[in-house]
């Protein structure tokens, strides 16, 4: 069993509030969890309107399965114009 991990720290472009960062955080969750079959949550405290981190988990047999989709999910988030990756860091065990 391989499980990979994705630590994202992000700086959210449009948040100006807490609602607006939930809005943008549950909008990329729910994107992510649907297209990947994936586990996301949000790991940091909410003192910070425009900041947030993620956990990403998966879990799967190939190493290499398990790495380019970590860089799917990660490309992904990339794309998005209301976020700006600041910090990733991978891990597999």
């Amino acid at each position: 069993m391989i499980v990979g991990l994705l630590d994202i720290s992000l700086l959210l472009n449009n948040s100006f509030n807490l609602k607006d960062k939930r809005r943008i955080l549950n909008s990329i969750k729910d994107q992510l969890r649907s297209k990947f079959n994936i586990s996301i949550s949000v790991v940091d405290d909410n003192a910070k309107y425009n900041y947030s981190q993620l956990g990403v988990a998966c879990v799967s047999s190939n190493v290499h399965f398990t790495r380019e989709l970590l860089n799917r999910v990660l490309r992904s988030i990339e794309d998005r114009c209301d976020v700006e990756v600041i910090n990733i860091e991978r891990s597999i065990l």
